[in-house]
């Protein structure tokens, strides 16, 4: 699969969409944003296609997730989708989940019964039940999903085939022409050459071939860092919880701190003292069966390779 050219994808809508919001609330352009990276261990095989790597560039919040951490991370931000949903919040802060080679987090993959309640039962919410939320319900509340997945197959243990329509954006590299009938309704990725890619918009329509530039180099990240710091940063906020039967107050003095805040609490955003900067982890919607993009349309070059089966979306 071109893994080259859709890490290559991922890493520029990253830098892309930090370009277009704040680090923190109250900066320049008025909007923030963080991101959350989910990229496996096995993605340190290729040092120089790390995404985690561009916390060291730009200023935003970056958090990094590995398999052990996928169930809290996602079960936390599906209870942060449905509190904005319940509080009618459209203008928090941007969360952008990025999604390395799904078919590394089995966690993700569906299962019987996944995405179904018994009659009469109270049963909680699996990361798959919670990825499929983040999908369908984050976007309204400005909680993004970009996925990368190497094939067709592996996409569908996780996604439902119409589910897959709530990836508005999406890109394909070369593959059969039934995968990509699948995909977006037309043949034209069994077509394209070792260094295009198909990029496909659902709502309009839209199909466009384009070549991926590759991956962001120091030089650049460097003078694209120096222009985002420039700008007015914004202030770190606390962020609010959502109160459930396990964490409400159960003493008087807890009652009291979180009285103020009725339903929900506020937390603070951890600091690194020496930076006065978020602190970041060292790895971090739009799905993608080999690469993904928000709405960059790039062309530059990247690496020869084989042509190989890819494709890509986001939400």
């Amino acid at each position: 699969q071109r893994e080259d050219l859709a890490v290559s994808i991922l890493a520029m809508s990253i830098v892309g969409l930090a370009a277009a919001h704040d680090p923190f609330p109250n900066g320049a352009l008025g909007r923030s944003a963080r991101f959350v990276l989910l990229e496996p261990a096995a993605a340190e095989e290729h040092p120089d296609l790390l995404l985690s790597q561009l916390s060291q560039w730009l200023p935003h919040e970056f958090e990094s997730v590995g398999r052990l951490g996928v169930t809290d991370s996602l079960e936390s931000i599906a209870t942060e989708v449905q509190r904005r949903l319940d509080e009618q919040v459209l203008n928090g802060e941007a969360i952008f989940v990025i999604v390395r080679d799904l078919a590394r987090f089995r966690e993700l993959r569906r299962s019987e019964g996944d995405f179904g309640y018994s009659f009469g039962e109270d049963k909680k919410a699996g990361p798959a039940q919670n990825f499929t939320t983040l999908l369908k319900d984050g976007p309204t509340v400005g909680i993004h999903l970009l996925v990368w997945c190497d094939s067709l197959t592996n996409l569908m243990r996780t996604f439902e085939r119409g589910t897959l329509k709530e990836f508005e954006l999406r890109v394909l590299f070369q593959m059969s022409g039934s995968d990509s009938s699948q995909l977006v309704d037309s043949p034209m990725a069994s077509k394209l050459g070792p260094q295009r890619a198909l990029f496909i918009h659902e709502e309009t329509g839209t199909l466009e071939k384009f070549r991926p530039y590759s991956f962001p180099q120091a030089p650049w990240l460097e003078i694209v860092s120096g222009t985002l710091r420039a700008r007015r940063q914004g202030t770190p906020q606390p962020r609010p919880i959502r109160l459930s039967q396990e964490n409400k107050p159960k003493t008087s003095e807890e009652l009291m701190e979180f009285s103020q805040f009725s339903f929900s609490a506020e937390v603070d955003v951890p600091i690194d003292s020496s930076a006065g900067l978020p602190k970041r982890s060292s790895e971090t919607d739009s799905f993608q069966s080999d690469s993904i993009t928000d709405n960059m349309k790039p062309d530059g070059a990247a690496g020869d390779q084989q042509d190989e089966t890819a494709s890509g979306l986001e939400s």
